[in-house]
């Protein structure tokens, strides 16, 4: 029709999805104390949690476990720590500066899922010059995996998109095992081209093992995207594509590469943008267009936490 609806909303409200630890975490430890009551904030026994890592120049790596008991602000984990976690609390006038762990809470009742990844070679009897190209030249294409110097095979899981018009919810679920490296569009959430979308939304969920960006908003105005928790997805996360976007809200989410940069991080190759998504400049949140509202959201353990690049070249600007 003219104006589709599509809404999945999890049956399960919580009313925070992450939160940071209040002491400092020593190997070893397998309590947690955070800022926040974990029953308040809808968190149960048997929720797996991850553990953003606080090494510096981003060189940590992330640990993900069970909660086993819970008391008031303490949660029991299902192992001991590997590695030492800070919680470092700075007063200032008007705020206090918080450089503290994040713990995010990674499960959902509603999960979008699908088969695990698979390999699959590259598709020959595509070229940059079919319809549906990119505009650097074709290292992504959107019907396959195109063949080019960078690559010989695409890894493939679920995407999920709403595109053209109409308004799209996705509240309060999983998304897993998501997003197509190497084939253009095919990305965790995405939405994509419904121009002034204020009833667009993707709030609350939990997003892992992604393997091409999480959250991708493309010519699209007036989105929210809040409240949401991402481990381990390869490439930028969240993602403002060409620049023709305007005021969309990006707000509290939390992002955490759960490698270091000796191991590569969430560096991942052959996507149609290498400064966003590969070793080159690999960031938690980037964009082109610098008119979107975020506010409050936190990147642990990226080459860049954030970069927003005006002067990309190939991509669209607003005229």
């Amino acid at each position: 029709g003219g104006s589709p609806r599509l809404e999945i909303r999890g049956g399960r409200e919580r009313a925070r999805t992450w939160s940071l630890l209040a002491t400092p975490a020593s190997i070893g430890d397998d309590v947690l104390e955070l800022v926040h009551d974990a029953e308040a904030m809808g968190w149960s026994v048997g929720d797996r949690v991850a553990v953003a890592p606080t090494a510096p120049r981003s060189q940590g790596t992330s640990e993900s476990f069970t909660i086993l008991d819970i008391d008031g602000s303490k949660v029991r984990l299902s192992a001991p720590l590997k590695a030492p976690r800070r919680a470092d609390y700075e007063a200032m006038p008007t705020h206090a500066v918080a450089v503290a762990a994040e713990v995010v809470n990674l499960s959902r009742d509603f999960v979008i899922t699908g088969d695990d990844f698979e390999e699959v070679a590259c598709d020959p009897a595509l070229s940059p010059d079919d319809a549906g190209k990119v505009s650097d030249g074709g290292e992504s294409h959107s019907d396959g995996c195109l063949c080019t110097a960078e690559k010989t095979s695409c890894t493939v899981g679920l995407h999920t998109i709403a595109i053209g018009g109409g308004s799209f919810e996705i509240s309060r679920a999983r998304v897993e095992k998501c997003g197509q490296r190497g084939v253009f569009g095919k990305y965790c959430a995405h939405f994509h081209e419904m121009g002034a979308c204020p009833s667009c939304k993707f709030d609350g969920n939990a997003i892992e093992f992604g393997m091409q960006r999480a959250v991708v908003v493309h010519n699209t105005h007036l989105s929210l995207v809040r409240e949401n928790v991402v481990h381990d997805v390869r490439g930028a996360a969240l993602y403002v594509q060409d620049g023709l976007e305007s005021w969309n809200r990006f707000e509290y989410n939390v992002v955490i590469c759960p490698r270091g940069t000796a191991d590569h991080g969430c560096a991942v190759p052959g996507t149609d943008n290498a400064q966003a998504d590969t070793a080159v400049n690999n960031a938690g949140y980037w964009a082109v267009s610098a008119t979107q509202d975020l506010i409050g959201n936190r990147f642990a353990n990226h080459f860049n936490g954030m970069l927003v690049e005006t002067d990309a070249p190939d991509r669209k600007s607003v005229v």
